[in-house]
C-alpha cells in the first residue's frame, strides 16, 4: 500500500470516528443510508439522486445564509475539482457525501449525480456552480466571498465546510492533530486569519492548515458545531492527559528513590570505611 493511500484509509477510519461521535447530532436521523443503504460494487456503480434517496422535508435546512456559507466552504478545499462546468466532491465518507447533496438541495442545485468507486462517493454537480456563486453573492449585495462571510456564524459555518471538504483528525488517544486542506494557499491563509478572530491559532503549510494542540483542537471542533464530539474528545483527553501525569510522579518517585537507596548505599560504604 502507498504511502498516500495509507494516509487516506487512516484520515477515513479517523474522520469516521468523530463523525460517529457527534458530528451535527441534530441531522444524524437525516442520513438513513440514503433512506437505502447504497449497494457497494465492486468497481464503479452510479447511483441516481432523486426522491427516493433524500427526504425532501427531512433534509430543510431552516438558514439559507449558513447553507450558502457552508457550501462555499467546501468549494475552497482539494476535493473538489471542476472541469469545464462539471464540478465534483469526492469523498469516502458517506455521511459527508449526503451532507453535500443536502446543501445542493437547500440552495436548489438539483442536476447532479452520486457514483460510487471503489470505496470513494463522488458527486458531481452538472450546474455552473461559477455563476450560481456569482449570483448568489450578488443577491447578498457582495462581490467576493469575504464581503458575504461579515457575521460570526457565516464564517463558523464557512469553517465548517472546509473541515467537512477536507479536513481529518487523528485519535486523540494516540496524538493530537487536525489539519484541513485547501484546493489553493490563499484559501487556507483566509480560514486562518478567520480562526483568529475566535482566538483559535492553527499553524500553516502551504495550502494545508493544522494544529497539534489538544486544547486548540477541542476549540476548533467547539466553533463548528461539533458539540457530542468536543465531549467525547475531551473525555479522551483529560485520560490521556492522567496517565500522563501519574507516569511521571511514578517516574519521579522511581528516580527519588533510586536516589536515597545510592545515597544510603554510599553512607554504608563510608560507615564501614570509619569503623575498620
Amino acid at each position: 500500500m502507498s504511502e498516500d493511500s495509507h494516509k487516506n484509509s487512516k484520515d477515513k477510519e479517523l474522520f469516521e470516528f468523530y463523525l460517529e461521535h457527534g458530528y451535527f447530532p441534530e441531522d444524524l436521523n437525516l442520513n438513513n443510508k440514503f433512506q437505502k443503504k447504497l449497494k457497494e460494487n465492486s468497481k464503479n456503480q452510479k447511483v441516481n439522486q432523486n426522491k427516493k434517496n433524500i427526504n425532501l422535508n427531512k433534509n430543510n435546512l431552516k438558514n439559507k445564509d449558513e447553507v450558502f456559507a457552508e457550501f462555499l466552504g467546501y468549494l475552497v478545499t482539494n476535493n473538489i475539482t471542476q472541469k469545464g462546468k462539471l464540478l465534483k466532491f469526492s469523498t469516502e465518507n458517506e455521511y459527508n457525501i449526503n451532507r453535500f447533496a443536502k446543501l445542493l438541495w437547500n440552495l436548489q442545485i438539483q442536476d447532479y449525480k452520486i457514483e460510487i468507486v471503489g470505496k470513494t462517493y463522488n458527486i458531481t454537480v452538472k450546474e455552473n456552480v461559477e455563476n450560481i456563486v456569482r449570483e448568489k453573492l450578488e443577491e447578498y449585495g457582495a462581490c467576493k466571498i469575504g464581503e458575504f462571510l461579515n457575521t460570526e456564524n457565516l464564517k463558523k459555518a464557512f469553517v465548517r465546510g472546509n473541515f467537512l471538504g477536507a479536513g481529518s483528525i487523528n485519535n486523540p488517544q494516540n496524538k493530537y492533530h487536525l489539519e484541513i486542506i485547501f484546493s489553493k494557499e490563499e484559501f487556507a491563509v483566509t480560514t486562518l486569519e478567520m480562526l483568529k478572530e475566535f482566538e483559535i491559532n492553527a499553524k500553516l503549510l502551504n495550502s494545508t492548515i493544522y494544529f497539534k494542540d489538544g486544547e486548540e483542537i477541542s476549540n476548533f471542533l467547539a466553533l463548528i458545531g461539533a458539540n457530542s464530539a468536543v465531549l467525547k474528545f475531551e473525555q479522551i483527553r483529560v485520560m490521556r492527559e492522567m496517565k500522563n501525569n501519574v507516569n511521571r510522579l511514578v517516574n519521579c518517585e522511581t528516580a527519588n528513590l533510586n536516589k536515597t537507596i545510592n545515597a544510603s548505599v554510599k553512607q554504608i560504604e563510608t560507615i564501614k570505611k570509619i569503623i575498620m
